[in-house]
């Protein structure tokens, strides 16, 4: 196998990324500050307890780490092959397409490596620190090691089956999480199956089983993060648990990495398979054909196509960026994914959901839609559509207001969704005249800032999109910029309707947020305009020199 020259090219191409170096800044960074605050709460502890705590703090937050950072990594791998036509060029060279695979999963390996050992020199500290035995260290890598693999592999198989960044990141956190999900479940699965072998946890009613799946699916989790045996850690507990749930743990965890291994070398093979079936012509079969018909058929045709020859008259560009069949699926996509996580969070064996953890969807939602307008204009820089825009009768603005509107209607009909469910939970807990007083948990000002960050934050991230910053640099500086400043101001605006004696809640930091996150979505606006009236875009990000 020639998978040498495949992972000398990638180095050397990952080794002039900035990213990289950026990325491993702020994983120790995270872990160094997670660190101090961690410290500084649990200063009264002995040395052994606390070395305990932060461990299990710094073995979480490296896991959560690990599973944004790896799918973003390999999110784009195959796809800017493809986009570029520089992958049927190592095809013709004596190259296969698992060689390819196999070294582009080799260098990203050892990038999520790198990774990790940037957070070791925070880690080492709580061993140092005692308390700490040799199978606690073992499960923690059993689970960083995980986390790994399926979130490579998710990545990777999103990257395989799209050519554009926005659509490729998207798939791959979707199976990164989906991935996660199968592995949690299956090495439950093996812990039951253990259990059941040994006459223990017999299920007496079916009812038994639905109860075991919906706890399946997210114990796992718990256990993974180390906070269940933070105060003794897992080697402790594993010597109070029976003889035979220690044996059924450790099935569970060897199933975990089988698991991992198993998937991450399938994700690779069906990757292999997608590259030798490049430039092939894809025939659909009679059932695929049924089901394009099913998803693309038009319910009401005349008033669609009378609502697409309106809008084509009002803005022809708004109507070139809705036009694509897979919009309509985008837009109730969304709509689906947040109705699944609130019949997760919602059922009755995981009892989890609170007033606080229902504002989770909206600010997902919020992110996602940021992170989509940080992409925006990539496509048309690359291939050179954003200039010849540029030169017909359409305003700059008249663009940028397209493109927005865009993105708006294929996020608005999901975030009114979360939103109005989040409502009726609050209100069936609390009532929504409570959001007004001050002495209750205040709600409604926490969706005033999420719909306000909703309209203002794609106009900020059309600032860095169009100054062709990365994707995800500008999405980090977006959310600096129109979250982290506004809320400084907010905090100001507090302070001081504090100071005049009033009882405020959070209505006095949501007006300050508010008005200067619409002040900053203004003035980028203008930026962003200026730009493409004098062709500034064209330059190098926020520079002088043309590319």
């Amino acid at each position: 196998m020639l998978v040498q020259p495949v992972i000398s090219r990638e180095l050397k191409a990952q080794a002039r990324a900035r990213a990289n170096y950026w990325l491993r800044l702020l994983a120790g960074g995270t872990a160094a500050v997670v660190f101090v605050v961690a410290v500084g709460a649990y200063d009264d502890l002995p040395s052994a307890r606390l070395g305990l705590k932060l461990f299990a703090l710094l073995h979480t937050c490296i896991c959560i780490v690990l599973c944004l950072a790896c799918p973003f990594m390999t999110a784009d791998t195959l796809a800017r092959e493809r986009r570029e036509a520089t992958l049927g060029l190592l095809l013709l060279t004596p190259l296969r397409p698992g060689d390819v695979v196999l070294g582009k999963m080799a260098v990203h390996l050892l990038r999520a490596f790198t990774i990790w050992l940037s957070v070791l020199p925070v880690l080492i500290v709580p061993l140092l620190l005692g308390g700490i035995a040799p199978t606690d260290i073992g499960i923690a890598l059993v689970f960083e090691c995980s986390v790994v693999l399926f979130s490579l592999a998710g990545g990777l198989l999103a990257s395989s089956h799209t050519v554009r960044w926005g659509a490729a990141t998207t798939l791959a956190f979707l199976y990164t999480v989906l991935l996660g999900e199968a592995l949690a479940l299956g090495s439950f699965c093996a812990f039951l199956a253990r259990a059941w072998l040994g006459g223990e946890l017999l299920p007496s009613h079916p009812s038994d089983c639905l109860e075991l799946i919906g706890i399946g699916a997210i114990i796992p989790w718990m256990v993974g993060s180390g906070f269940p045996g933070g105060d003794s850690g897992w080697a402790a507990n594993l010597t109070r648990v029976p003889v035979w749930a220690a044996v059924a743990i450790h099935v569970a965890l060897g199933a975990l990495i089988v698991g991992s291994l198993f998937i991450f070398a399938r994700v690779g093979w069906l990757a292999a398979r997608r590259i030798q079936t490049l430039g092939e012509t894809r025939v659909r079969t009679k059932r695929q054909e049924k089901w394009h018909r099913f998803w693309f058929r038009l319910r009401a045709p005349r008033f669609y196509f009378r609502r697409r020859r309106s809008l084509l008259e009002r803005n022809p560009l708004l109507w070139l960026y809705t036009l694509r069949p897979s919009f309509r699926l985008n837009r109730w996509g969304w709509c689906g994914l947040v109705a699944v996580v609130w019949c997760i969070l919602s059922a009755d064996v995981l009892s989890v959901v609170a007033y606080d953890t229902a504002i989770i969807v909206p600010c997902v939602l919020t992110g996602a839609l940021t992170l989509a307008a940080s992409a925006a204009f990539r496509r048309e820089m690359a291939e050179g559509t954003l200039e010849m825009l540029l030169v017909t009768p359409l305003r700059p603005a008249t663009i940028l207001r397209a493109r927005f509107w865009s993105l708006w209607w294929d996020f608005f009909p999901a975030l009114a969704l979360g939103t109005g469910l989040a409502l009726w939970l609050h209100s069936r807990s609390f009532g929504l005249r409570d959001s007004w007083d001050s002495e209750r948990p205040n709600f409604l000002p926490t969706l005033v800032g999420i719909w306000s960050t909703f309209m203002a934050a794609p106009f900020i991230a059309a600032r860095f999109a169009v100054r062709r910053v990365n994707p995800i640099s500008s999405w980090l500086w977006t959310a600096a910029i129109g979250i982290g400043v506004p809320a400084m101001a907010g905090a100001l605006s507090t302070f001081w309707v504090r100071v005049g004696g009033a009882s405020p809640g959070q209505w006095a930091f949501a007006v300050g947020f508010t008005v200067l996150q619409f002040v900053l979505a203004g003035l980028c606006r203008w930026a962003t305009v200026t730009d493409l009236e004098s062709r500034k875009y064209l330059l190098r990000p926020f520079g002088r020199v043309p590319r």
